[in-house]
């Protein structure tokens, strides 16, 4: 999935590293000469508590962090609450949840519409199972990301070093393969996430979009690999 004008939030607690994860991001993005905004929230403890990010790329010119949420990524629900009326969704909004979590669907604090997507993602079992560190669980995190939504690979990957090279190598190499591992799972994953609009209104009976203005609009519907190039005779299609 690519997304041209992309926003997606970060919730986690103490130790998600969900605030380093959205300053990488913010960094590898703008050396890649992207607009970038980056708004960072924290919970009322001094050390530990809740903390979130909201970050908005774009290759256009960048005014505001823009209204609601493309792209969530939730560590665990509780500490979302905190952060709910600030982080409002799209109505095709893409959810990644740990899957970790265990917080019953009747008391996830949000309704999660038929147009939204959740997805749970094993971040936590991977860094202590695949990378061999908890603590890398936001990297494996940031690897999905990049993977799913086309976000510059050279330049996480040039952040990332930066980041990390006055610590040492074996750092740099940890962090590397949390990178690495988050991507193969993203490869490997079997969820509906498609790389052109072509590809995802492919055998849908429902398509919705909800793109930035009507050019983007046009090339998303009537471009090469447009959607109406492959949406089936009797599609129900809705734009937001």
């Amino acid at each position: 999935m690519e997304c041209r004008d992309l926003t997606l939030a970060l919730v986690g607690s103490g130790g998600d590293g969900v605030i380093s994860t959205g300053e990488i991001i913010v960094k590898a993005a703008a050396s890649e000469g992207l607009s970038c905004f980056l708004l960072k929230s924290f919970g009322p403890q001094i050390r530990g508590g809740e903390s979130s990010c909201k970050i908005r790329i774009t290759d256009k010119e960048l005014l505001s962090i823009g209204e609601s949420t493309d792209v969530l990524v939730c560590f665990n629900w509780s500490d979302f609450a905190r952060f709910q009326e600030e982080i409002p969704l799209s109505e095709t909004a893409i959810i990644l949840v740990d899957e970790k979590d265990k917080t019953p669907d009747d008391q996830i604090p949000i309704e999660i519409l038929a147009t939204q997507t959740l997805i749970k993602v094993p971040f936590a079992d991977l860094a202590s199972k695949e990378v061999g560190n908890a603590l890398t669980k936001n990297i494996v995190c940031l690897g999905v990301l990049e993977e799913f939504f086309h976000l510059p690979e050279s330049g996480i990957e040039k952040a990332l070093r930066k980041r990390f090279e006055k610590k040492s190598k074996e750092i740099v190499s940890l962090n590397m393969t949390a990178i690495s591992v988050g991507q193969k799972w993203a490869k490997e994953y079997k969820g509906n996430v498609a790389d052109t609009p072509m590809d995802a209104a492919k055998d849908s009976d429902f398509i919705f979009t909800c793109v930035g203005n009507d050019n983007d609009l046009r090339e998303v519907t009537l471009g090469d690999k447009g959607l109406f190039g492959s949406a089936k005779k009797g599609a129900i299609y809705v734009d937001n």
